[in-house]
């Protein structure tokens, strides 16, 4: 008995559904390596800090299951960073056990060695050093990913094209900004004619 069942536009496909390969999780953390950290940190000017935060405080809301603007608190990092190192801390060493670093030292190193940015003449070029205090807290979320999923962790060791767009304005302006100084260097020394 036909009950019209089999040309019915509802009816399910036939034969066998093919398995998609599962897509790749993301890291928990944004834990480039240290190198990464530091080039993209002096190339970018300090504005991966901004982007580094962001990662940190979007991993952190998911880990607490909190509700707060991951954005805000990355462009007002100076009031928010001891929050952050601590809470990095604290969701590490439940993961991977190890000792916490020293939060509040690493958020006051941090902000001094950023503000050196508003210092007069030459000494505003020390604000790249504002990258050492980040690099204890990098390599605690660094492991806690590596604890956590060992094949998703290595997923920001690469350079990607938007890290390449960063590396190379940035490299212009630091390019503009040694020619700058060089030539302020030059005039102090050689009379103009």
């Amino acid at each position: 008995m036909d009950t019209g069942l089999d040309s019915s536009p509802y009816r399910a496909p036939d034969g066998v559904i093919e398995a998609r390969p599962a897509t790749r999780a993301k890291p928990f953390f944004l834990a480039p390596p240290t190198l990464k950290l530091v080039v993209m940190m002096t190339f970018t000017l300090g504005w991966y800090a901004v982007w580094w935060f962001y990662r940190a405080w979007r991993a952190v809301r998911q880990h607490d299951r909190s509700r707060f603007n991951p954005a805000w608190r990355s462009m007002f990092t100076p009031f928010y960073a001891y929050a952050c190192f601590r809470a990095i801390n604290r969701i590490s060493a439940s993961g991977t056990g190890e000792r916490r670093a020293p939060a509040g030292f690493l958020a006051i190193a941090y902000i001094v060695l950023a503000l050196t940015v508003l210092l007069p003449g030459p000494l505003w070029l020390l604000f790249p050093l504002s990258v050492l205090p980040l690099l204890p807290m990098n390599a605690k979320a660094r492991r806690y990913n590596q604890v956590r999923d060992a094949d998703v962790y290595r997923d920001e060791d690469g350079i990607n094209a938007w890290n390449w767009l960063a590396i190379i304005a940035g490299g212009i302006c630091w390019a503009i900004l040694s020619l700058g100084i060089l030539f302020h260097l030059l005039s102090r020394f050689v009379p103009m004619a």
